[in-house]
């Protein structure tokens, strides 16, 4: 959700940064310095909540709102399902399918 900044427009949207406030299972992609960053548990392997988790860390870590930065995007590329998805999922469903 967009902070309280009652000001903020649809344009300004995509054209001012704004704060955020962290919200459980939130997933948005960070910058930050190296040395602010909390260290990822080792004990994250194969799939299922691991960014969610560290970016929890993350967020307590901080103790503030996330900065968002209009005009800049991440992309992801689609690659092949892990041998862990499709061990917790089956081959062929995803995680909403399962509800």
């Amino acid at each position: 959700s967009v902070s309280e900044d009652t000001t903020l427009t649809s344009a300004d949207i995509w054209s001012k940064t704004y704060n955020v406030t962290y919200k459980k299972l939130y997933e948005p992609y960070v910058v930050m310095a190296t040395e602010d960053v909390p260290l990822y548990d080792e004990r994250f392997q194969g799939y299922g909540l691991n960014k969610v988790s560290h970016l929890a860390s993350v967020a307590h870590s901080i103790q503030q709102d996330l900065l968002v930065l209009p005009g800049v995007f991440v992309v992801a590329p689609r690659h092949e399902k892990s041998e862990a998805y499709k061990a917790i999922y089956g081959k062929e469903s995803s995680p909403s399918s399962n509800s």
